[in-house]
């Protein structure tokens, strides 16, 4: 399933070329569909830090944007480990309250500007960049979480 929701994201995240913006609408989408799925939340809390072992994609899109938000001096952070654990381990950590059902309102803008924040972007820029318009992630019809959904 993580396959699946890497393939529903990635054309929102690789419509943009800016690093810091890349990040934010993969992690908006990632909360936008669980939101909207709510049987992944509980899929996900399961899997847990499984899922980032397992995802060959996800291992290789995020450092891409790590590195490219290193370079251009968007981010701030030194080791792209650490970015991977602040990004990754926080959304998950936000599945587990999705799971949970506790959200607070807009919690995919909030997240991604404070994760933003926390890999070195200022606070002006990071609230600018988790408020920009994205479109809405799709997973294919043929998928199994479309099927699962029903």
């Amino acid at each position: 399933m993580s396959d699946d929701l890497m393939d529903a994201v990635a054309p929102v995240v690789e419509a943009r070329a800016d690093a810091a913006e890349r990040v934010s609408a993969g992690i908006r989408s990632w909360i936008a569909l669980i939101e909207a799925n709510q049987f992944l939340a509980a899929f996900f809390r399961r899997a847990g830090l499984y899922v980032f072992e397992q995802n060959t994609r996800l291992r290789e899109d995020l450092p891409r944007d790590l590195v490219a938000g290193m370079a251009s001096g968007q981010f701030t952070i030194a080791e792209v480990e650490l970015g991977f654990v602040l990004v990754a381990g926080t959304v998950l950590a936000a599945i587990n309250t999705l799971a949970l059902g506790l959200p607070p309102p807009d919690y995919g803008k909030k997240l991604s500007q404070r994760i933003l924040m926390s890999l070195g972007v200022e606070s002006h820029e990071a609230e600018r960049i988790s408020e920009m318009a994205i479109p809405e992630a799709q997973f294919p019809k043929d998928s199994p979480v479309s099927r699962a959904a029903g």
